[in-house]
């Protein structure tokens, strides 16, 4: 399933930023406060329908933590950030659980925020270009089809941990997948806020959606 893949792509580093106050984004924002002991804890939901008009749905969480920093082979200094995640998936006849542990490394230098699988590889994501500018679009990830773009610079959302307003919204497209869309909200001196996944064809629609729920920043 499409959908629980795209999930998984999602544990991958995926971090930006957006303002909580009515001015919008300041000059200097923190668009991803990042300390060792930081923790952000989410509830994951999402259904998929098929051509019949049967739905599976799934339910899960998401926590994430920065818990150490870790020298990279080309000397950069990252934090590492800990994902892990339980699911449960219910089909008609059955619930399948499941559950998996992810790292991550995370690297702000001053242009933009960068994110790496692993500390050896020289491939890396750029999450984030520095300042952010509406309309502005970027390919994250060498050699792929994947665009990500600045959609906003002012988008509200409400979720539990709180309503946030002027937040920066990025989306990913995929020139290969173009009824694929990846969507993500984050909250000035927060952090990620809301993830939104959705992805039709012919036989199914899919969507996911991970709300921020609360959340630990030394």
């Amino acid at each position: 399933m499409r959908l629980l893949i795209a999930f998984v792509m999602l544990l991958g580093l995926a971090i930006a930023g957006c303002g909580s106050n009515s001015s919008g984004p300041s000059a200097d924002p923190d668009y991803f406060p990042i300390s060792v002991g930081n923790q952000w804890d989410y509830d994951v939901d999402g259904y998929l329908t098929d051509a019949r008009g049967d739905t599976v749905l799934a339910e899960g969480s998401f926590v994430r933590e920065a818990t150490r920093t870790v020298t990279h082979e080309n000397g950069l200094v990252l934090f590492e950030l800990v994902s892990r995640f339980s699911m449960s998936v219910q089909f008609p006849d059955t619930v399948v659980v499941w559950s998996d542990t992810s790292y991550s490394y995370a690297f702000d230098a001053d242009s933009e925020l960068v994110g790496y699988d692993d500390t050896l590889s020289a491939e890396y994501e750029i999450v984030m270009k520095f300042p952010p500018t509406a309309g502005e679009t970027w390919e994250p990830f060498a050699d792929s089809t994947i665009v990500r773009e600045v959609v906003s610079l002012s988008a509200s959302i409400s979720i539990p941990s709180g309503n946030y307003t002027d937040c920066i919204h990025l989306r990913d497209t995929d020139t290969a997948d173009p009824d694929f869309l990846w969507n993500m909200y984050v909250a000035e001196d927060i952090g990620p806020a809301l993830f939104i996944i959705e992805e039709a064809d012919s036989n199914s629609f899919s969507h996911m959606e991970i709300e921020l729920e609360s959340y630990v920043i030394n």
